[in-house]
């Protein structure tokens, strides 16, 4: 897992970029802030097979928009905030990564992302909210199909002091269990789903 403030210009990232990158795509971006975080996110999976001592050679998405390491065997996540950058690789498993900073907006979508038990267990407690968006969050991304709804992912009423939990994600004939690490970024909630098993209904 790699984490990183962006406090950096664009140029920073930019003249760092090896080859292998999709440049096209970049031209379509024209807000600011969502190029630089194009150009971070890029640098970052550089980053971060180079420190795993592993050979970049570009990235592509599936056609549910989940980012892989082009020729590498592994599984791969990202997220963006408005200040951070977060990813995270696993040789084996498939993984999800999430940040969120603890807002009253969670408070206006509960009814979207919470079952009534856990709605219950969070009340209105703005950490235990961000806790429970970054978990499902990572374990839809672990997941990388689109159209699945957060009430479909479950997560068990934790503890406060937890640092580690069990999230269970449903997707049609696809049951998905995983172990989801919470972490703290000054303010900002950061969690990684590794998934630790998958069981197909017929």
């Amino acid at each position: 897992m790699l984490v990183w403030k962006m406090t950096e210009d664009q140029a920073y990232f930019k003249e760092r970029l090896w080859e292998g990158h999709d440049w096209a795509e970049f031209e379509t971006i024209s807000h600011p802030l969502k190029q630089k975080e194009w150009l971070a996110g890029k640098f970052m999976f550089q980053e971060i097979t180079r420190l795993a001592g592993l050979p970049f050679n570009g990235i592509y998405k599936d056609v549910h928009g989940k980012p892989f390491l082009t020729g590498l065997p592994v599984h791969t996540s990202i997220s963006h905030t408005a200040n951070y950058i977060a990813i995270a690789i696993h040789p084996v498993f498939p993984i999800g990564i999430d940040m969120e900073k603890p807002s009253s907006k969670l408070m206006r979508v509960v009814s979207k992302f919470l079952t009534p038990e856990e709605a219950l267990h969070a009340g209105t407690d703005l950490c235990r909210l961000a806790r429970y968006w970054c978990a499902k969050e990572s374990l839809f991304k672990l997941n990388g199909r689109k159209k699945v709804s957060f009430r479909q992912i479950l997560v068990p009423p934790f503890q406060d002091t937890e640092s580690i939990v069990n999230g269970y994600l449903i997707d049609e004939n696809t049951h998905i269990s995983a172990l989801i690490t919470f972490y703290q970024i000054e303010d900002y909630c950061l969690s990684v789903a590794v998934e630790t098993g998958r069981v197909i209904q017929s």
